[in-house]
């Protein structure tokens, strides 16, 4: 199985570069490399969302990730509700 924190690395580190190639954007708005390889990194992004959805479950960080709608936001278990057993397996309490 894929290290979930490997997975959540990779894609913190997709997230830091579409930020800074926007950012980039910003000033170079004509720069089709730097526009291109944005759209790159997105699908790539995606990619690794997936794969952590199809291991872990829905990818939500803040409200902005969650589509649906509130109430998939507050649903448990919160990170204070999970208790990681002897054995090294989390569950919720």
């Amino acid at each position: 199985m894929v290290c979930k924190s490997a997975v959540e690395k990779r894609i913190a580190a997709y997230k830091f570069a579409l930020y800074d190639l926007g950012l980039y954007l910003d000033s170079h708005p004509c720069d089709a490399q730097a526009m291109q390889l944005r759209c790159v990194y997105k699908e790539r992004l995606a990619a690794l969302i997936d794969e952590y959805e199809q291991h872990y479950g829905k990818y939500v960080v803040t409200m902005a990730d969650v589509e649906d709608s509130w109430a998939e936001w507050v649903k448990d278990p919160w990170p204070w509700d999970v208790v990681v057993k002897g054995d090294g397996r989390c569950v919720a309490v």
